[in-house]
């Protein structure tokens, strides 16, 4: 199971790049001073998310705990796709990491500026730019904000992924004439909507059906 880890902060005041306006008018969103409310999350393999969010500065040992507590979640082998962020990797936990390695959890550090290689960077900005809406929120909406990113945002794909479960006709390795069409096919958790390639993968499974019955 892959788990691509990372932290996120979020402030009442959304973030806006730009807006749309009546000509003659101007674009105003409250700004009061509030505490950071701070998101560390797991974007899993499977799509769905694990997550913890609190007031206080992320620090190696919350890291740690939600180490802990993601290796709890998961049943099968865990690699942890992370960058090389201090807490990440600081002298006072490596210790209890070594331990947590030991118990079957395996640490993948990204090379250094490279944060398009962690695909939870592509849920943070879907959840800053698109899904929450541009307004001010109180400190009770935005825990609530943080608390929607536990639930699956990416379809679930890839349970019979093709190269693992299945071959290149789709066939489920081992089990003859046996075929998987459907998104379960997908290798990898595609950031858009599955439902216009389900239609091409269905269009093309059935293409090899009919084409292995002649």
């Amino acid at each position: 199971m892959l788990a691509y880890l990372d932290e996120a902060g979020f402030a009442q005041v959304h973030p806006n790049r730009s807006a749309w306006t009546p000509r003659g008018e101007q674009h105003l969103i409250e700004a009061p001073r509030g505490e950071r409310l701070n998101v560390m999350a797991a974007l899993l393999s499977s799509g769905h998310v694990v997550h913890a969010h609190y007031w206080e500065t992320s620090t190696a040992e919350t890291f740690l705990g939600f180490v802990d507590h993601l290796r709890g979640q998961v049943s099968k082998p865990l690699v942890i796709v992370l960058d090389n962020a201090s807490i990440h990797d600081a002298a006072a936990i490596r210790p209890a990491l070594a331990l947590i390695e030991k118990r079957g959890v395996k640490f993948e550090f990204l090379s250094p500026y490279s944060p398009e290689l962690n695909r939870i960077e592509v849920m943070w900005r879907l959840m800053k730019h698109r899904w929450l809406a541009a307004k001010r929120r109180t400190e009770e909406e935005l825990v609530q904000a943080a608390g929607a990113v536990g639930t699956t945002i990416f379809h679930p794909v890839g349970t019979a992924a093709m190269g693992r479960v299945v071959d290149a006709q789709l066939r489920v390795l081992g089990m003859g004439a046996l075929r998987g069409i459907d998104a379960s096919v997908m290798p990898t958790i595609p950031s858009g909507n599955t439902n216009a390639p389900v239609m091409m993968i269905a269009e093309k499974g059935a293409e090899m059906v009919l084409a292995a019955g002649r």
